[in-house]
Protein backbone atom coordinates (compact mmCIF):
# COMPACT_ATOMS: atom_id res chain seq x y z
CA UNK A 1 0.00 0.00 0.00
CA UNK A 2 1.22 3.34 -1.51
CA UNK A 3 0.77 6.38 0.21
CA UNK A 4 -0.79 9.39 -1.55
CA UNK A 5 2.56 11.56 -0.39
CA UNK A 6 4.60 8.59 -2.45
CA UNK A 7 2.57 8.59 -5.56
CA UNK A 8 1.61 12.08 -6.43
CA UNK A 9 4.90 13.40 -7.34
CA UNK A 10 5.34 10.16 -9.69
CA UNK A 11 1.64 10.83 -11.09
CA UNK A 12 2.32 14.30 -11.39
CA UNK A 13 5.54 13.79 -13.23
CA UNK A 14 3.58 10.91 -15.53
CA UNK A 15 0.63 13.87 -16.19
CA UNK A 16 3.48 16.10 -17.29
CA UNK A 17 4.51 13.69 -20.00
CA UNK A 18 1.80 12.87 -20.93
CA UNK A 19 0.72 16.86 -21.64
CA UNK A 20 4.10 17.68 -23.87
CA UNK A 21 3.42 13.73 -26.07
CA UNK A 22 -0.07 15.32 -26.50
CA UNK A 23 1.27 18.95 -27.23
CA UNK A 24 -0.19 20.40 -24.26
CA UNK A 25 2.88 22.27 -23.37
CA UNK A 26 1.86 24.90 -21.34
CA UNK A 27 -0.24 22.37 -19.21
CA UNK A 28 3.57 20.16 -19.32
CA UNK A 29 5.32 23.05 -18.15
CA UNK A 30 3.20 23.54 -15.32
CA UNK A 31 3.53 20.09 -14.01
CA UNK A 32 7.18 19.72 -14.34
CA UNK A 33 7.63 23.36 -12.91
CA UNK A 34 5.53 22.25 -9.97
CA UNK A 35 7.56 19.39 -8.75
CA UNK A 36 10.68 21.22 -9.75
CA UNK A 37 10.09 23.51 -7.33
CA UNK A 38 9.40 21.40 -4.29
CA UNK A 39 13.21 19.81 -3.18
CA UNK A 40 11.86 17.35 -1.14
CA UNK A 41 10.69 14.69 -3.90
CA UNK A 42 14.47 14.09 -4.68
CA UNK A 43 15.23 12.73 -7.93
CA UNK A 44 11.77 13.51 -9.23
CA UNK A 45 11.95 17.20 -8.79
CA UNK A 46 15.44 16.72 -10.85
CA UNK A 47 13.89 14.91 -13.44
CA UNK A 48 10.98 17.31 -13.43
CA UNK A 49 13.73 20.10 -13.91
CA UNK A 50 15.50 18.07 -16.69
CA UNK A 51 12.76 17.78 -18.93
CA UNK A 52 11.16 21.78 -17.90
CA UNK A 53 14.58 23.03 -19.45
CA UNK A 54 14.34 20.56 -22.16
CA UNK A 55 10.43 22.40 -22.76
CA UNK A 56 11.59 25.61 -22.35
CA UNK A 57 15.18 24.91 -24.75
CA UNK A 58 12.65 23.78 -27.65
CA UNK A 59 9.77 26.69 -26.88
CA UNK A 60 11.08 29.85 -25.26
CA UNK A 61 7.92 30.97 -25.50
CA UNK A 62 7.02 28.72 -22.44
CA UNK A 63 9.33 30.41 -19.66
CA UNK A 64 7.70 30.87 -16.48
CA UNK A 65 6.46 34.36 -16.34
CA UNK A 66 7.70 37.10 -13.33
CA UNK A 67 4.60 35.67 -11.48
CA UNK A 68 5.34 32.21 -11.54
CA UNK A 69 9.05 32.59 -10.98
CA UNK A 70 8.86 33.64 -7.00
CA UNK A 71 11.84 34.70 -5.61
CA UNK A 72 11.66 32.27 -2.68
CA UNK A 73 11.31 29.35 -4.92
CA UNK A 74 14.57 27.73 -6.31
CA UNK A 75 16.33 29.50 -9.16
CA UNK A 76 16.25 27.11 -12.71
CA UNK A 77 18.40 28.41 -14.99
CA UNK A 78 16.92 28.12 -18.90
CA UNK A 79 20.24 29.73 -20.74
CA UNK A 80 21.96 27.27 -22.56
CA UNK A 81 25.73 26.16 -21.33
Amino acid sequence: HYSSDNVMPQARLAVGRLYEKQGNLEQARDAYLELARVNSFGSISSEAGMRLQGLIARNPNLAPSSRQASTNRPVINFSKP
